[in-house]
């Protein structure tokens, strides 16, 4: 079988963070990627691509199980990645990557179970090739969502996990080998059973956040190198009350030397009301300080929801879906691009339209880090499987 390839028909939909305008193609938009899996850029917190050795790479589920890695090539094409397909396959689905130059590091989920897979660099042959330590695990129950952060000695899985008591927020530590992994940690729980949770590294270590509708609140903790698994700290009230909470979370972290400084997080909340804003964008200042910066109205003719966020250089972006106003899964949705100040805590102008109306367009995904100087990509996808792409020029 030859390899498989998408060409995208059209011009590719181009942003300047400068003043500029947004570029179209007179054509629709066309798909990138086709999978065989409906919806295959999701789950909300999850970060599918990254930028490594020049090109742009997405780990995409295909098949009612199984997964595929594609590269973005010089002339725009993505390009199936066929000699990993085969070991893949046998994986769950949905992934979560954290990556550098030579090592990506997957955690993938599909029912109740989630594994810990690994690519490594070869340079003699010019690709990645699959490690041979994937740690796999199942629970009792099925799991929503998963994500991994990079840590001095190992890495973190943190997931939403329902209980006797409703639904927990728990940890793992995974060693840097795949080779073994610690106990369950719980950071959380009563949770209500559509709350989810997500891991990123921070300045000191990594840190967990979570969604408590039960109690109208959005929660972080906190872990330090070399701490015991289960020595988290105190919890930080990131908001509270007014709704403020709701199953949306998706962190970003500038990139070294971009002059950023504050993590940020992007969230959905509970304001189901025209004219009060669903998207919240919470901003770690210092410490244990967090600010809410509030954006995106709830309207008549559209409504804001499944956020993610970048760190591009120097600018924060929250890049999301706006529903449209029929409700049913054939909406003609769109996504759409807020900038940020620099220190994030202004949202600057009104946002723009990135990819246009499409029927079911849907969960945008992106990077968890960006180099500087180069263009951005993110996808988004349907129900039917099909893939689209959105570049952003520095």
């Amino acid at each position: 079988m030859g390899k498989r390839v998408i060409i995208f028909l059209g011009v590719a939909y181009l942003l300047s963070l400068s003043p500029a305008a947004l570029l179209y193609s007179s054509k629709p938009p066309q798909p990138v990627i086709l999978c065989r899996t409906p919806e295959p850029t999701r789950d909300k917190p999850q970060s599918k691509l990254w930028y490594a050795r020049g090109y742009w790479w997405a780990w995409l589920p295909d098949g009612e199980s199984g997964s595929r890695v594609w590269r973005r090539d010089g002339d725009g094409k993505w390009v199936e990645r066929e000699h990993l397909s085969a070991m893949l396959s046998s994986l769950p689905g949905r992934a979560d990557v954290t990556a550098d130059e030579d090592r990506v590091v997957a955690v993938l989920v599909g029912g109740k179970r989630i594994a810990v897979a690994a690519l490594a660099w070869n340079a003699a042959r010019g690709r990645y090739e699959l490690e041979r330590n994937i740690f796999s695990l199942s629970e009792e129950s099925e799991i929503e969502t998963v994500t991994i952060a990079a840590a001095p000695s190992g890495f973190w899985i943190a997931y939403p996990l329902d209980s006797a008591k409703g639904r927990q927020a728990v940890v793992r530590k995974v060693s840097n080998d795949l080779a073994s992994v610690g106990e369950k940690v719980v950071l959380a729980d009563s949770l209500s059973r559509d709350d989810i949770c997500a891991v990123t590294p921070t300045a000191e270590g990594v840190g967990v956040m979570w969604s408590d509708q039960n109690r109208d609140m959005l929660l972080f903790r906190r872990h330090l190198p070399g701490a015991p698994d289960t020595a988290w700290s105190p919890a930080d009230t990131v908001d509270r009350n007014n709704k403020t909470a709701d199953d949306h979370i998706n962190f970003a972290r500038p990139s070294a030397g971009s002059g950023g400084s504050n993590l940020i997080a992007a969230t959905k909340t509970s304001l189901d009301t025209y004219g009060q804003p669903l998207l919240s964008l919470r901003v770690n200042k210092k410490g244990r300080l967090w600010v809410s910066v509030p954006f995106a109205l709830l309207t008549r003719r559209g409504e804001p929801s499944r956020p993610i966020a970048l760190w591009y250089g120097k600018q924060p972006l929250v890049i999301y879906t706006l529903y449209g106003p029929a409700p049913d899964s054939a909406n003609l949705n769109r996504i759409m691009l807020q900038q940020f100040s620099a220190d994030a805590l202004d949202p600057l102008g009104t946002a723009r339209e990135l990819i246009p109306l499409l029927p079911g367009l849907n969960d945008v995904t992106g990077a968890k880090q960006v180099p500087d100087g180069v263009p951005l990509v993110v996808l988004a996808s349907d129900a039917g499987g099909e893939v689209y792409e959105a570049v952003i020029t520095p």
